[in-house]
């Protein structure tokens, strides 16, 4: 089985405004850039807890 996951983290106003659908990032919505090694290690660490 292979799991796959799409998360825009940190995605500028430009760079969303440019996709031909809604998008937003969570550096937009929480007005504060992600780090993303923390976030990839929140993510994998919550994914086999949950197992």
């Amino acid at each position: 089985m292979v799991l796959g996951l799409g998360v825009n983290l940190n995605l500028d106003a430009a760079c969303l405004a440019s996709i031909d659908q809604p998008a937003t990032s969570l550096a937009a919505a929480t007005g504060m850039p992600v780090a993303v090694a923390a976030f990839r290690d929140a993510v994998v660490q919550d994914f086999f807890q949950s197992l």
